[in-house]
């Protein structure tokens, strides 16, 4: 993986610290900061002369068997960040999980996460106070922090963020508040996130961050990164389905029945592609299920590093699936596709604002089926022009990040 020696720079150097949930292997969250480093190596070289780039998370980690950074404990940061360093956060729904929301996330197993799920309901307040001591930060909503827990002067920032504030208490909601008015640039991805921050916070709309893959990633490094059996899969035109049990809306017998009816309708080969595997997404367990009723209509891929997802998705004739960042990517390489179930709003918000007729929405299990028989090559201009002008202003929005530093 490219520039990784650029993590053992002099420790005296200031750092630009890139801040999410990337101690744990979840596609969309592990690639964002990867492509921000990419920006910077290309746009923004000299910088690195006087700045570290690291990543943190909430615990360590080391997911490097994806191809991901490994991580520092942001706790360990706090006393050590020099003056005037960079913490962004990059991340997706990160306003405003809690500590206890995200160690349901940290579970290996499922039944493990089962009985930490079970628990944050019956024994909420204990667990809070569990789940602050052994993972999550010195601050409620970790992924808001504090200036003030830093013992130097820092720089905030939030990169392209989701979520919101609204729910929350009197007394954490305007804790929340103060602590985004004092970051020094806030972005958002979609107008659901801004219209949700609009009354107190001034944040720009901006696509999210990955949309500049299509510019920074070129075949030849994806080819250096995968596996042979990997290319293999593009041999025959195939459409890629991707889909959390917790959030397809549909029952297994309808999404079989539907994907079987797609691939004779487009004849195309059906690849089950799992993205979310962090605890709580379980999308790997799901098309275990899906390749089994399929009966060999179906060839699922596991255990796969973050190019060889996106090159799957690249390679598509079509996508469809419930993550965020499948259709990101989609989108970034003219790929047609379908957000699945208008039910899961960060998703649907999204399309609505970034993508292009007949893409812009998602839709119901049967409507896709319906949708699949047209022809999407006489989008593909279309689809091409949007990803330029998303791009542009990925790096509009970037540039802005980053005169933090000067």
């Amino acid at each position: 993986m490219k520039s990784i020696g650029r993590m053992n720079d002099a420790e005296q150097k200031k750092k630009i610290i890139f801040y999410g949930a990337y101690d744990r292997y979840n596609y969309g969250d592990n690639l964002m900061p990867i492509i921000f480093q990419f920006y910077i190596e290309k746009y923004h070289p000299l910088l690195l002369n006087d700045y570290k780039i690291e990543y943190c998370a909430i615990g360590n980690s080391d997911l490097s068997r994806y191809t991901c950074f490994k991580t520092t404990k942001i706790a360990h940061l706090l006393d050590s960040t020099p003056d005037d360093s960079l913490l962004i956060v990059i991340g997706g729904e990160v306003l405003c999980a809690t500590n206890l929301t995200l160690l349901t996330h940290m579970q290996n197993t499922r039944f493990s996460h089962a009985i930490v799920k079970a628990g944050k309901y019956l024994l909420r307040r204990h667990l809070n106070v569990l789940t602050n001591k052994i993972y999550g930060t010195r601050w409620e909503f970790p992924y808001v922090p504090p200036k003030s827990a830093f013992k130097n002067r820092i720089k905030l920032a939030f990169n392209t963020v989701g979520g919101g504030i609204s729910g929350l208490s009197v007394k954490n909601e305007t804790d929340v508040k103060n602590r985004l008015k004092s970051a020094d640039y806030i972005s958002v991805r979609d107008k659901r996130t801004q219209q949700n921050l609009k009354s107190t916070i001034n944040a720009a709309l901006y696509p999210d961050s990955v949309f500049l893959i299509s510019e920074l990633v070129s075949s030849d490094f994806l080819n250096k990164e995968i596996k042979e059996s990997i290319k293999n899969v593009k041999d025959k035109p195939y459409l890629c389905f991707q889909a959390s049990p917790h959030k397809v809306g549909a029952d297994e017998t309808e999404v079989v029945e539907a994907l079987i009816q797609i691939a004779k309708i487009r004849k195309e080969k059906v690849v089950l592609l799992p993205i979310g595997y962090a605890s709580g997404h379980d999308d790997l367990q799901y098309l275990k299920k899906i390749e089994k009723r399929l009966d060999g209509e179906g060839l699922l891929l596991q255990k796969l590093n973050v190019w060889e997802i996106m090159y799957i998705i690249k390679n598509a004739k079509l996508f469809i699936g419930t993550s965020l960042h499948g259709i990101i990517t989609a989108m970034a390489f003219n790929v047609p596709h379908f957000g699945l179930n208008p039910n899961i709003f960060k998703v649907n918000s999204f399309l609505q604002d970034w993508s292009i007729f007949p893409f812009n929405r998602s839709l119901r299990l049967e409507q896709i089926v319906s949708a699949s028989s047209e022809d999407f090559s006489f989008y593909g201009q279309e689809l091409q022009a949007n990803s330029v002008k998303l791009g542009e202003l990925v790096k509009e929005n970037n540039s802005n990040i980053v005169k933090l530093c000067q």
